[in-house]
């Protein structure tokens, strides 16, 4: 974490933690939450939940951050995102998704990603992989819909996720998973 934060310091100051299945803002994150515009998703997110400002993130990181999951890099511009998507895949000790257009850079442990938690899910359980579906709208989705038995995009996916999923459903504000599940699965 040290390591993306340093190079990505003089790009972006809006960094997400996540922590223990829980999103979580670096104080310097928290503060700018009424001051920029939010994405819809995090608006709603951030709306549901009771968000603790934590200490500023140099202090996280000296202290370690136990139980750290992933990093995102929010509003960073697109050829920042470029130079450190390449930077951090060529050091090798991270799974990088990037998403340029949303400003958006991933970063976790290499191999942790959703398509790999649902193959999991799927061996622990003794479930068929072939009889699951996921919907998804992201960057970080495009393995997950790639390996499920139907992966479906959200209306608001980019192309690029629309192109590889089995079918395209209605955006996510307008109820796109119930829609789907209603019409082909109930």
């Amino acid at each position: 974490a040290r390591s993306v934060c340093a190079r990505a310091a003089r790009h972006v100051d809006f960094f997400e933690l996540f922590i223990d299945g829980q999103v979580r803002l670096a104080q310097e994150s928290f503060i700018q939450l009424g001051k920029r515009p939010l994405p819809p998703w995090h608006t709603a997110y951030f709306a549901r939940s009771t968000l603790p400002s934590l200490p500023p993130l140099q202090r996280i990181l000296e202290d370690g951050v136990q139980g750290l999951e992933e990093l995102n890099l929010n509003y960073c511009p697109t050829k920042a995102i470029h130079q450190l998507a390449a930077a951090l895949q060529a050091q090798g000790r991270y799974q990088v998704i990037s998403v340029p257009e949303a400003g958006v850079l991933e970063a976790t442990a290499p191999g942790c990603t959703k398509g790999a938690g649902i193959r999991w899910l799927c061996e622990t359980q003794g479930l068929d992989i072939r009889r699951t579906a996921a919907f998804g709208d992201g960057g970080n989705d495009l393995e997950m819909l790639q390996t499920v038995g139907c992966g479906v995009a959200m209306g608001n996916a980019d192309n690029t996720l629309k192109a590889v999923a089995d079918a395209v459903t209605a955006p996510y504000d307008q109820d796109g998973v119930a829609q789907f599940i209603e019409q082909y699965v109930l």
